[in-house]
This record gives C-alpha cells, sequence and structure tokens, in this order.
C-alpha cells in the first residue's frame, strides 16, 4: 500500500498524523493537517497517478519490500522555486501543496516519476554518495528526459559558448559554469545520449547494477566499453552537430537574443524568468 501524507515543512514523518484528517482507499491513505486547503478529490487523484508509477526505468527490481512511500505537501518547499524534493533514506518525497492543487495530471506525473527516481535509485544503491549530475541527470531521464523546449535551451547554449569560441565544461564542473536550470538539463541530455548511443545501458538497469560496486564514472566505462572521458568527448560532439543558430552573437541566450521570442523557448522564460547563464 502507497501513503501520501500531507505534512506541515519540517515536521519529522513518525509525527505525521496529528490534527489531521484522512481518507483511505483500497491504494492507500491520504493524510493531511485539518486546516490544509486540500481536498479529498485532489488526495485521491495522487493516489491514481502514483498507481501507474510502479516502477523506475533503469532501476532493476529487487526482491527485497519496498518501503511505503510517503507524500509530503508542504506549505513551503526547502528550496522555494522547486517542484518536488526527495529524502531517500526516509522514502519520502515532498510536494508543494497549494501549486500542486493547479498543477495539471501530467504534471504531478511528471514531479512524482523525478522524485520516485531519486528514491528508488538512492535505495538500490544501498545510499551510496553519488554526484549531483548524476543523480539529476538520471532522474530528469526517468521522469520523461527533455522536452523539446529544454532540448533547444541545450543547443542554444552550445551555439553560444561555440560563438565564444569556449569549449563546453565537464559534467562535474556544469554547476558551477551555469544556473541550477541550465545545468540539469545538460545533465538529463547526457543520460537520454547515452541510452541512445549505447541502447539499454541506462533502461535495462545495467548501468546501476555496475554503479552500486563502481564509482560512477568506472561504472560508465563498464556499462558503454569505452572510457568515460570518451563517452563524454561524443556526446559534445552531438551536440555540436545540433540545429544551428548562425544569428546568435556571442552575448546571446536562450533567454535573449533572436530566439528570445520563439515558441521553442517562450515556455521556459515564463516558466522560469531569472537569467539561466550566470554571467
Amino acid at each position: 500500500m502507497l501513503v501520501v501524507t500531507c505534512i506541515p515543512l519540517g515536521m519529522a514523518a513518525q509525527e505525521v498524523g496529528t490534527a489531521s484528517r484522512s481518507v483511505e482507499t483500497e491504494q492507500g491513505r491520504v493524510v493531511f493537517p485539518t486546516n490544509a486547503a486540500i481536498s479529498v478529490t485532489h488526495a485521491h487523484r495522487i493516489l491514481r497517478i502514483l498507481e501507474s508509477e510502479d516502477r523506475t526505468p533503469g532501476v532493476p527490481e529487487s526482491d527485497e519490500r519496498e518501503d511505503k512511500v510517503t507524500i509530503g505537501l508542504a506549505i513551503e518547499m526547502p528550496r522555494g522555486d522547486a517542484d518536488g524534493w526527495s529524502l531517500p533514506r526516509e522514502a519520502m518525497l515532498i510536494l508543494p501543496l497549494e501549486a500542486s492543487l493547479r498543477w495539471d495530471n501530467d504534471r504531478i506525473s511528471r514531479v512524482l516519476r523525478h522524485e520516485l527516481a531519486h528514491i528508488r535509485l538512492s535505495s538500490f544503491l544501498n545510499h551510496k554518495p553519488i554526484p549531483s549530475w548524476f543523480q539529476e541527470g538520471f532522474a530528469g531521464w526517468a521522469a520523461s528526459g527533455l522536452t523539446q523546449e529544454r532540448k533547444w535551451r541545450v543547443w542554444i547554449e552550445v551555439a553560444r559558448l561555440r560563438k565564444l569560441n569556449r569549449r563546453l565544461p565537464r559534467l562535474v564542473d556544469m554547476h558551477g559554469a551555469f544556473s541550477k536550470l541550465l545545468a540539469y538539463d545538460f545533465y538529463v541530455s547526457f543520460f537520454d545520449f547515452v541510452d541512445t548511443a549505447w541502447p539499454g545501458v541506462v533502461s535495462t538497469g545495467r548501468l546501476a547494477v555496475t554503479a552500486r560496486t563502481h564509482d560512477v564514472e568506472h561504472a560508465f566505462s563498464i556499462a558503454v566499453g569505452v572510457p568515460f572521458s570518451a563517452v563524454e568527448d561524443e556526446w559534445h560532439r552531438q551536440l555540436a552537430m545540433g540545429p544551428t543558430v548562425p544569428s546568435m552573437s556571442p552575448v546571446d541566450s536562450w533567454q535573449s537574443g533572436p530566439y528570445r521570442g520563439s515558441s521553442e523557448v517562450r515556455k521556459c522564460r515564463h516558466e522560469h524568468p531569472a537569467s539561466a547563464v550566470r554571467q
């Protein structure tokens, strides 16, 4: 049984249930604070969507019993701009209470897949530390990969760097070179590329199995059969072969210049008004 629990931010998992209402179904139990602006209909809606997310691609099914997943609907998020937050060791994920009420089913499903991927991958790897590019790249890939808008963000940034005669940073350096939003797009792009160039390496769980006993870069090398640096180099080369954007100037980005109002990035600019590139 999956349990969906609505909790105020900061409340420990064992304290859930104090001064709360609950909804019971065959699929699970929904608990929420008595003063929370959440309807019974919304609680059932989350359960129905969660039912379809019974496994995560790329994470082999374990013989061990999976812990119940607790979903907290928080009034405030640990990071204000986050769609979701996961606590893998506690098998808990947190969604924004008010925002999730306005989301359509597709967005709820996408966010659940992303956060469940964090939880399930971490559990499969016995909660060993893994770099953020691997965590976020895998979770974004498992959630559905890059949308067309996010692909354009990556291509435009690659073109901008080319105009500046600068190389694309290595994965480990991207978080310091780009905003979190853009860095995450590149991380997901890398996993999309790997599972396409070496079919099934990620999706069949081969990479996750190897990562259980090796550091992640070594795991990639073993899973694909070539050094990790060569995998990154080939990914960079493929990105450089993306759509050409000859009208861009060195100061343009996906949020400025000739692509500022294009259909490819309009949705991204609306949802993420802050600059995507650190100056």
